[in-house]
């Protein structure tokens, strides 16, 4: 018998995934327990159809951040601080401060997807790279300046 798994199973298959069990196991444990519905042709067509429109959701979601990426290579974030006679800063650059500056900059992106592991304290020009879901991934040119 054909079944669609509603949740992931042990064994037997991960979830909406139509597989083909025994009836017994089907209509005596799967179908009585929530974990499978019967595999109609409708079920199926729906399901179908669910799956190419998560799809094309997420191919939508991996476009407009590749846009964002391309933003991102546009763009310089400065920041001007107090510096030390060594060059080293009085304050530093943070994950914070990158978003709130991008945020000012019309690019809005989470703190997680800032790849910053350090805080920023010396002058010059630094790359920091910022990852977003779905395996994209762009870098941010961010300038620190002397006030």
């Amino acid at each position: 018998m054909k079944v669609i798994l509603l949740k992931d199973i042990p064994k037997v298959g991960r979830k909406n995934e139509v597989k083909d069990v025994s009836e017994g196991f089907a209509r005596n444990f799967l179908i009585r327990q929530n974990l499978a519905k019967s595999a109609t042709d409708g079920a199926v067509k729906t399901l179908s159809r669910e799956q190419n429109q998560k799809e094309n959701a997420k191919d939508q979601e991996r476009k407009r951040y590749m846009s964002l990426v391309d933003k991102l290579n546009l763009l310089e974030v400065v920041f001007r601080t107090k510096m030390r006679e060594k060059g080293k800063a009085f304050g530093s650059v943070n994950v914070a401060k990158i978003q709130e500056e991008l945020k000012r900059l019309g690019v809005i992106v989470q703190k997680e997807w800032i790849q910053l592991d350090d805080p920023i304290k010396t002058t010059g020009e630094h790359h920091v790279a910022i990852k977003f879901p779905g395996k994209v991934a762009g870098e941010v040119k961010v300038l620190i300046e002397p006030e």
